[in-house]
């Protein structure tokens, strides 16, 4: 969406919502690693195909108004349940260092 909508602010939306989920995958990360817990490679193959195949999904209509409107659709998927994730950590941080 940041290379479709390079020049109008939905690109700069996300562009920065993009560096904000990075920097959130890092801090999940280290709080994992914090854990011993270890990652799942079928988990991993799993997330990655699921990103491919919607990237293909979304590119498949361009930057369309439909495919936009999806894409957006996505991301307020995505931003609820990582709201919902962190204010669970929350919960469970109150309980245990």
């Amino acid at each position: 969406m940041s290379d479709a909508h390079k020049d109008d602010s939905l690109g700069v939306f996300a562009s920065t919502l993009h560096a904000e989920i990075i920097e959130d995958r890092d801090v999940l990360s280290r709080l994992a690693q914090g854990l011993a817990t270890r990652s799942s490679a079928t988990k991993g193959t799993g997330a990655w195909l699921s990103e491919k195949i919607a990237r293909l999904k979304l590119a498949d209509q361009g930057a369309t108004a439909i495919g936009t409107f999806e894409a957006l659709e996505f991301l307020v998927l995505g931003i609820r349940g990582k709201r919902a994730l962190w204010q669970a950590l929350d919960v469970v941080a109150r309980a245990d260092s």
